[in-house]
């Protein structure tokens, strides 16, 4: 069936352009940006949440250094660089982790935090020259990475205040493992996590790619109103095939009533990718999608869909891969062959999808949205 062509494509972010945090780090990816419209008395602009990953400077021969977010005497949180002698203490496994003996836990070598970056356009972002949010909780300790963006219709009441933009985030640590964890912002310059009297994450290991839809919908178990999401459990026996499952929740802290909606299969697993956006046939919801080959290669790709707006576990439409890596990246890969969608928003008659490509730079692909919504074909 082929892929839509977009009206304009291009990497928007690249590490080089990134200024690191302070002297002693590099800044070696931008990728994985959440999404959302955002207005306010300057008018409407597009807002990404990117992930930027830094690494030290710092030089200490036969060692191997690992990040980890601490709280200083003063209060204040602020990276401290842990060296393991290499080969003895631990070793690298690839370009980004290391394994440490005799425990044979994973470490990152890098630490992600979020930086703002703002759009008129779409395509041409001012980015953020300090982090906009940055590991704070312990179950942050080892970085903070790919948000996404949720604007909700009816915003959450949270401590008397009323919040309009929900971000889901992967939260890494030593005690947590890889989790997700939930805040929501009015402005973009201030915080709260949930929950707010004591932030802790919302999904427990291994959880990733958590995506909540931006209106209620209602729960055919209790007859009510609830929040909505796509979560992707990973089932450590190695039973099941990563997947896609629709859970609800009356307050977005404790979730349930969990359905299977989309399921991982020979080809790899499957994960959401932005948000879901409402549109006037129902919800649009793009994943993303490990496409193995016969040469033992592989691929992250796209797919979209399209759901009920009253019962989303129903699939009234659907696309075969609508996303694939072709743009030349000049950076060297962290993972070969992704096109990662992670972000994306309908402005006026286009879809603008936002991707992290190679896990090392930002991508934009824009479409006329009608012309999107017609490769998919009735399920």
């Amino acid at each position: 069936m082929g892929v839509p062509k977009p009206i304009e494509e291009r990497v928007i972010a690249i590490p080089e352009k990134i200024k690191s945090s302070n002297e002693n780090l590099k800044v070696i990816s931008v990728c994985n940006p959440g999404a959302t419209l955002f207005s306010d008395d300057k008018g409407e602009k597009i807002y990404l949440l990117l992930r930027v990953m830094e690494k030290t400077n710092d030089e200490f021969p036969g060692h191997i250094a690992a990040p980890r977010a601490i709280k200083n005497s003063r209060g204040e949180y602020e990276i401290r660089w842990e060296w393991e002698r290499a080969n003895k203490d631990a070793n690298c496994d690839d370009k980004v982790l290391m394994i440490v003996e005799p425990e044979e836990r994973k470490r990152p070598t890098y630490i992600s935090h979020f930086r703002l970056a703002e759009s008129k356009d779409g395509i041409n972002f001012k980015i953020s020259e300090k982090p906009t949010f940055f590991p704070r909780e312990k179950y942050e300790e080892f970085g903070i990475e790919d948000a996404r963006i949720t604007k909700l219709e009816d915003g959450v009441n949270i401590g008397g205040k009323n919040y309009k933009h929900l971000i889901s985030y992967v939260a890494c640590s030593g005690e947590q493992d890889v989790c997700t964890a939930f805040s929501v912002t009015n402005d973009f310059k201030n915080f709260v996590r949930l929950p707010k009297k004591n932030p802790a994450p919302i999904f427990f290991s291994p959880s990733k790619d958590v995506v909540v839809f931006p209106k209620k919908i209602k729960n055919p178990r209790t007859g009510e109103y609830e929040f909505a999401a796509l979560t992707r459990p990973y089932g450590q026996a190695g039973y099941m095939v990563p997947s896609i499952v629709l859970s609800r929740s009356k307050d977005l802290i404790q979730w349930g009533d969990h359905q299977l909606f989309i399921k991982g299969d020979e080809k790899g697993h499957v994960g959401a990718g932005p948000a879901p956006l409402e549109c006037e046939d129902g919800f649009l919801i793009i994943d993303h999608q490990h496409r193995h080959h016969q040469d033992g290669t592989k691929e992250y790709i796209g797919r979209a869909y399209l759901v009920d707006k009253r019962d989303p576990s129903k699939i009234l439409k659907r696309s075969d891969e609508i996303l694939e890596p072709h743009l030349k990246i000049e950076n060297a890969p962290f993972v070969n062959n992704v096109t990662f969608p992670s972000g994306a928003i309908i402005k006026g008659d286009n879809l603008f999808i936002y991707t992290g490509e190679n896990d090392v730079a930002t991508a934009v692909y824009v479409y006329k949205f009608k012309d999107f919504m017609d490769f998919l074909s009735p399920v």
